[in-house]
């Protein structure tokens, strides 16, 4: 079956914008479609499983750069399962470093919120005081350098 725009609702594909499709056909992550003699695009079934598989893959985090790593990788028969787990515990990796680091932006912030009775003038606020002498250590300190402007650190 094709996929036409007026039949995007039937097709599954309603949930995808149709701007985020061009781009993905811009790139290369899906070929151009065949056009209709009205000059509406017929995606088929293939496309929209790939357009599927392009969506579940950034729900789990994965860039376009790494999907389309993960594409070729399903694309070559030969690919051991071995190198797509490698990728998918990289990814776990990424993710556990991103919540280390939400977790102590977390942390920083509700030290600056105890610090904080919300009382008083907007100038004399100890949270915006600190933010403004320490914003500029705040990336070194996400980035490993240890820094104790916000009292903690990443590990």
């Amino acid at each position: 079956m094709r996929w036409n725009r007026k039949r995007r609702r039937d097709s599954g594909f309603h949930w995808l914008n149709e701007y985020t499709l061009r781009y993905y056909e811009r790139t290369g992550l899906v070929a151009s479609p065949p056009r209709s003699e009205s000059n509406y695009r017929l995606y088929p079934q293939e496309t929209v499983r790939r357009v599927q598989f392009i969506k579940r893959a950034q729900e789990l985090g994965f860039s376009l750069k790494e999907i389309i790593e993960l594409l070729a990788l399903r694309a070559t028969p030969e690919t051991p399962c071995a190198d797509v787990r490698t990728r998918a515990l990289d990814k776990i990796t990424a993710i556990e470093e991103k919540i280390r680091v939400l977790h102590a932006m977390k942390n920083a912030l509700v030290q600056l919120v105890e610090e904080c009775s919300g009382q008083g003038e907007i100038t004399d606020c100890p949270i915006l005081a600190q933010v403004s002498r320490c914003a500029r250590h705040l990336l070194l300190t996400l980035w490993g350098y240890p820094h104790r402007c916000f009292s903690f650190v990443v590990s």
